[in-house]
């Protein structure tokens, strides 16, 4: 019986039978259980891939393969809706990862977060086995990251620049299990994980002039304002309103303007480019650090500047990793407003 791993379709990696198999009735073999081989690589077939390869390290243990082979089946499919930027992730950056720790460390971290927040565990020990092992992961990605980050080149860009954005994506995908009170000091850590991914990213493009990167593809421009779907138009003008209507002697006034400007430019780029949906995050990577001081220290208008964006990410929801950020945003600003302000913003929310 031909295992799973080697068949044209998508295992839901359900023990001890998938729900492949299960129908089919056949045999469930998991990557796993696969016969010991002696080539450096175990052969995948993926989406849209024939005969795909996906090197695997004869160091990785079979858990370890597992959450690989499940990164390039469905996780590398949920990073963006283009084509050509699914097969980087799906097929380039796997690869990269055999040359670059760091980089495989981080496949193996978000991989285990999409299993621990969308697989049906048996008990409660499976989801803390993903859990744990995501946790672990993302702890040895950023040690082997750090180090190397510093210094960007054209062998190295693409590894850095996918281990950047996997690591502020496993963020986002852990913030909806934070406490609420917490949020203004989750938000802060957000705001300097995306500034560092734009860092490389500038770093590679303005000083190597990097050409050959599979990572570096062009956007839609957005310069150019474009309708936004209602719902957002309107809580974008809403705080818009807010904001323009403070007395100019208010402090920090400035600061409000620019974050609301800052959410149409997000919005704009979105709406332009709607098959990359973590441009979504733009607004965390370019907002002001004297914004995020004032979300610091809880102040309500910036408050109400964050809630009003979580409203607007509410239409990012076919993808794991950001299904529940706008939904956790806007509950956590809504427990650390005032009754009255928290239900006119409940208010916008349900419009």
């Amino acid at each position: 019986m031909p295992s799973l791993a080697m068949a044209a379709c998508h295992c839901d990696l359900q023990r001890p039978v998938c729900g492949h198999c299960s129908r089919r009735k056949e045999q469930c073999r998991l990557p796993n259980d696969e016969p010991q081989q002696s080539q450096s690589y175990t052969r995948f077939r993926c989406r849209n891939f024939n005969c795909f390869q996906c090197p695997i390290h004869k160091s990785l243990l079979n858990g370890e393969e597992l959450l690989l082979y499940n990164f390039v089946s469905n996780v590398s499919f949920t990073l963006s809706d283009r084509t050509d930027y699914q097969t980087v992730w799906s097929l380039h950056v796997p690869r990269d990862g055999q040359d670059h720790p760091h980089l495989m460390h981080s496949m193996l971290a978000i991989s285990a977060l999409h299993l621990a927040q969308t697989t049906k565990a048996r008990d409660y020990s499976d989801e803390r086995s993903y859990v744990d092992l995501a946790a672990h992961n993302y702890h040895q990605a950023l040690s082997l990251l750090i180090p190397n980050v510093t210094v960007v080149t054209t062998g190295n860009f693409d590894a850095l620049y996918a281990s950047a954005m996997l690591t502020f994506l496993f963020n986002i995908g852990r913030l909806n299990s934070s406490n609420s009170a917490r949020l203004p000091y989750d938000i802060a850590a957000l705001s300097e994980l995306g500034k560092g991914v734009l860092a490389v990213r500038l770093e590679g493009a303005m000083r190597h002039k990097i050409k050959s990167s599979q990572l570096m593809r062009e956007y839609r421009p957005w310069d150019s304002p474009q309708p936004l779907p209602d719902s957002i138009d309107r809580a974008i003008k809403h705080i818009e309103n807010l904001v323009h209507s403070l007395p100019e002697s208010r402090k920090n006034k400035d600061q409000y303007i620019q974050a609301t400007q800052l959410l149409r430019f997000t919005f704009n780029a979105l709406t332009q480019n709607p098959e990359q949906p973590a441009m979504i995050f733009m607004w965390l990577v370019l907002v002001d650090r004297r914004f995020i001081e004032l979300l610091r220290a809880k102040d309500t208008m910036a408050l109400l500047i964050l809630g009003h964006y979580g409203i607007c990410a509410f239409q990012i929801k076919d993808k794991w990793w950001a299904a529940n950020c706008g939904r956790h945003i806007v509950a956590a600003v809504h427990d650390i407003l005032d009754d009255s302000e928290a239900m006119d913003m409940a208010r916008r929310c349900r419009a």
